[in-house]
């Protein structure tokens, strides 16, 4: 049986690799824009961005093998889409310089909302 401090420790893992593939994902999947921004050739840019996505796969392959074995597939990836989208819209507007519409923030806090309330009702549900 797992202690409680183990179960902590590989959520806690597991919510960090998920964070980073998830950062490392959207600079792989957008490096674009910032390199033609940059004026980069498409050589420059498809290498970083490759390098990038080999990145968030060598974190979040293991991370998903090794730490979140008793969540389910569905709710991993509703999490790791979750964090993508959030980072998008940073990247868009920090990194970019993008204007983001108020109903940009406002679909976030729903999914975010929607999955807790999937959660809360697995977990009510489940008893």
């Amino acid at each position: 049986m797992f202690e409680k401090k183990d179960i902590i420790k590989n959520n806690l893992i597991f919510v960090i690799g998920i964070i980073l593939a998830s950062i490392f994902y959207v600079i792989g999947t957008y490096y674009f824009r910032l390199g033609e921004n940059n004026n980069d050739n498409f050589n420059q840019i498809f290498w970083v961005s490759l390098f990038f996505g080999i990145c968030s796969y060598l974190i979040k392959i293991p991370v998903f093998h090794f730490y979140a074995k008793n969540i389910s597939v569905m709710l991993i990836n509703i999490f790791f889409l979750t964090t993508t989208f959030i980072f998008v819209v940073l990247y868009s507007k920090y990194i970019l310089h993008e204007e983001i519409k108020l109903h940009t923030y406002i679909i976030i806090c729903f999914i975010v909302g929607l999955i807790l309330l999937n959660d809360l009702l697995n977990f009510y549900l489940d008893k």
